[in-house]
């Protein structure tokens, strides 16, 4: 596979496709979170609603780190710190502060919060971007968004110290990074399920890194590994045998890998290439918004429309309009950023 294969007009394919499957995958998941629509689904061949969350999560937090590494080594030894840091954060805060300041309106208006529940301390979890994060930590002024968020603030921080160090020493670092991971396996950290703690949340970041580092996604045989990962994953009693947290990182890993993959095969025709990749570059505003989106949406459906409480006849119908609406939102929250950009210029 040459390099050509992977990437046309600045884009990887097979990243694209693995966001845009986990963009879908994490709605799918607060969806059935939402509904409690499980009983259908076989018990032996479901895993539930949460552990997905976290699988997909895994497939988000190894293909941050893979991109990231790919720019940085793209950049021929002229990375600098400064400039990293301001394009991270113009990458996050606009879009978080917009889709905030619209959604406290909304809430003020409605009556589901108030200015003295905002003005205290915590609020600088919000500023920070990290207060999804902490939300099971703190009483934070959490409204929008994923915990992800913050934990991905606080892995681009980390990035180039992670990424200078295992250009050094890379067994090295992995050593201290599974020392970590072993220590707080199950053990929460700042009343944090061991699945969310930074240093799960690291690891992951970490496989993603040295996926590029050593340009495994010109590898197709990395499949077949990847493959295997994920089927033995899934087979039942591992989970207890391994733990939910080691279980959902393998069973993401093997994701990753699979979906990627997978998506520079689909992405070569032009009606799929396409529509992965519009989803795929909003899914940041998507992640913000869509919450919002499916409990506007849900109140409206099973509520006020009076469908069934359990509502499988209306299930697949509601998810595939509650999941345009939330990509219509997220591209008109992108069309006001790049309005506000033009404006500034």
């Amino acid at each position: 596979m040459d390099e050509g294969t992977i990437k046309r007009e600045g884009r990887f394919f097979g990243f694209d496709f693995a966001r845009a499957v986990s963009a879908a995958g994490i709605f799918a998941v607060h969806y059935i979170q939402e509904t409690g629509l499980r009983a259908p689904i076989s018990s032996g061949l479901f895993i539930a609603a949460q552990e997905w969350g976290f699988i997909f999560v895994t497939v988000f937090f190894i293909m941050s780190g893979a991109l990231l590494e790919m720019r940085h080594s793209a950049s021929a030894g002229t990375f600098r710190i400064f400039p990293f840091y301001r394009k991270r954060a113009a990458s996050i805060y606009p879009a978080f502060y917009l889709v905030y300041a619209v959604v406290l309106v909304l809430w003020l208006l409605f009556g589901k919060e108030t200015f003295s529940h905002l003005l205290r301390p915590e609020l600088l979890f919000t500023v920070a971007g990290v207060d999804g994060y902490f939300a099971s930590t703190f009483d934070t002024c959490y409204l929008i968004g994923e915990w992800f968020l913050g934990a991905l603030i606080f892995l681009y921080l980390l990035f180039p110290l992670l990424s200078k160090t295992m250009e050094k020493s890379e067994p090295a670092v992995w050593c201290a990074l599974l020392v970590l991971y072993a220590v707080f396996f199950n053990r929460p950290l700042l009343s944090q399920a061991p699945v969310t703690n930074i240093f799960s949340c690291l690891v992951c970041f970490a496989f993603g890194v040295t996926f590029a580092r050593h340009k495994l996604y010109f590898e197709k045989r990395t499949l077949i590994p990847g493959a295997a990962v994920f089927v033995l994953s899934l087979l039942p009693g591992l989970k207890s045998a391994l733990g939910s947290n080691l279980t959902s990182h393998l069973t993401g890993t093997g994701l990753f890998i699979i979906l990627f993959f997978a998506g520079e095969a689909v992405m070569k025709k032009e009606v799929p290439c396409r529509l992965f990749s519009r989803i795929s570059r909003l899914s940041y505003p998507f992640y913000l918004v869509h919450h919002v989106i499916l409990g506007a949406g849900l109140n409206v459906l099973f509520r006020q429309i009076s469908l069934p409480e359990t509502p499988w006849k209306y299930a697949p119908a509601a998810a595939v309009i509650l999941f345009a609406v939330s990509i219509a939102a997220a591209r008109v929250v992108e069309i006001l950023l790049q309005l506000f950009k033009r404006q500034r210029s």
